[in-house]
């Protein structure tokens, strides 16, 4: 079963959502961008695209291996289909 530690975790949201806004905002990074598009093109809210991203962000945020890049873009690019266990 999915952990899904943004249910859990009030200030890791808070960060989470305040990253998302500024990747909106400045339109960077791409990949971040692009992936907010393809979801809302593909019938995504606003809200349930950023929820998604936002996952991606979280296991990123908290794996004990640091933030990878590739591999943010990688689970990225399997949304809506990735599923994170903490």
């Amino acid at each position: 079963m999915e952990y899904d530690i943004l249910n859990h975790d009030a200030d890791l949201v808070a960060e989470i959502n305040e990253l998302i806004d500024q990747h909106l905002e400045e339109e960077e990074p791409a990949v971040t961008i692009n992936t907010f598009r393809r979801l809302v093109n593909e019938g995504y809210t606003d809200y349930q695209a950023r929820n998604l991203i936002g996952k991606c962000m979280a296991f990123e945020l908290t794996s004990e291996h640091g933030f990878d890049q590739r591999r943010y873009a990688l689970h990225l690019s399997y949304l809506p289909q990735v599923n994170f266990e903490w």
